[in-house]
């Protein structure tokens, strides 16, 4: 076992809250300074402690947003977090290997532990660092120190897992390697602080704790963008492929398409691909020669395929059918949501205007 000490960051990185800290920044900010505050504006600086991002926007105000975000925050959070996937079994394992596990976040004691266990994983760590229990806050190397100290620990021994570059730069701080994951919100500052380790599936975090990983630590891996595919269905087909011949691949959402992920199955700016920059070359080879037609059509479509004998048309125009499919799809529920959404806000206005009356 290469690392004993497993260090984990909590929103982004074991609970998705994303959704959840960009909804309570907007709401704070809109109702204290009539400001819409864009997605990506808010995204880069999560992982600092909430006080000092208001700051930011509002120094003389910063405790009054403060208030407005906690209880706003507060009363949404347990319907609009969930855990973030292969997380539980990633603890259980890293836990049946004999690793010593903490969490290490810029949130309130309150909070984080509420989150934890709201999915019944604060079971798997022996100590929790918040934001109430250091004078400095990430990325200062305190909050790691002050797990280390905790928990009997060397930094040589430990590794911290998180989402933003401010995990990444209190680790390096305190002379801990560091691991970043691609599934939270935070990934645009790569060249300002590079991870020992980049990860896309959090299983992939067990490998390297044993020392299987064949990420090269001395020298992080350097990636660039592959292609920009139209929804999941096309991201799954090229991460497969790519898989296949031992290319790792992470994916960057471009703008909030939360809705579209979650209701539609499609994205509106569609999902950057990016692959090892050494690797780009052979990755491109691969999409260009080899990608999986079969895949690209729906279960259903390729039984029906493969069952028919009349089925003759050529590779482009199955791609083309599919394309046509989707297209469709996607019309058909804007075209049903877009007027139900219209006569509901129609409703309420008519019966604000008779109570104003």
């Amino acid at each position: 076992m290469k690392y004993k000490y497993i260090l984990f960051d909590l929103d982004g990185t074991l609970i998705d809250t994303n959704q959840l800290i960009i909804d309570s920044f907007k709401h704070t900010y809109k109702m204290h300074l009539d400001r819409d505050i864009e997605d990506k504006e808010i995204v880069q600086y999560f992982g600092e402690p909430l006080i000092t991002t208001l700051r930011r926007y509002s120094p003389e105000n910063a405790e009054v947003l403060y208030d407005t975000f906690i209880h706003y925050n507060e009363s949404i959070h347990d319907n609009s977090v969930s855990i973030c996937c292969n997380i539980e079994e990633c603890l259980k394992q890293l836990k049946d290997m004999g690793c010593v596990l903490a969490v290490v976040t810029s949130k309130r004691y309150k909070m984080a532990h509420r989150g934890l266990e709201l999915f019944d994983i604060l079971k798997y760590f022996s100590a929790l660092i918040t934001v109430d229990d250091t004078e400095h806050h990430k990325p200062h190397p305190e909050p790691v120190l002050k797990a280390l100290e905790k928990l009997g620990a060397l930094p040589e021994e430990a590794i911290m897992i998180g989402d933003s570059i401010f995990d990444i730069q209190c680790a390096h701080n305190a002379g801990v390697k560091a691991i970043q994951v691609t599934w939270g919100a935070a990934l645009d500052h790569l060249e300002q602080e590079k991870p020992d380790y980049l990860v896309d599936d959090a299983l992939e975090i067990v490998d390297i704790v044993m020392g299987e990983s064949t990420q090269n630590t001395s020298e992080p891996v350097e990636t660039t963008l592959l292609m920009t595919a139209k929804d999941e269905l096309q991201a799954n087909i090229v991460e497969s492929l790519l898989k296949a011949y031992g290319i790792p691949m992470r994916r960057v959402y471009k703008g909030n398409d939360t809705f579209g992920r979650i209701v539609m199955g499609l994205t509106v700016n569609g999902i950057d691909l990016h692959v090892p920059k050494s690797a780009l070359e052979e990755a491109k080879g691969i999409i260009e020669n080899e990608m999986p037609l079969e895949e690209d059509l729906e279960m259903e479509e390729i039984e029906e395929a493969q069952d028919s004998e009349e089925h003759e048309e050529s590779p482009d125009q199955l791609l083309e059918k599919y394309d046509r499919k989707r297209r469709f799809r996607a019309g058909l529920i804007l075209l049903f949501f877009i007027p139900g959404f219209v006569l509901v806000a129609g409703i309420a206005i008519f019966w604000i205007l008779r109570l104003l009356m």
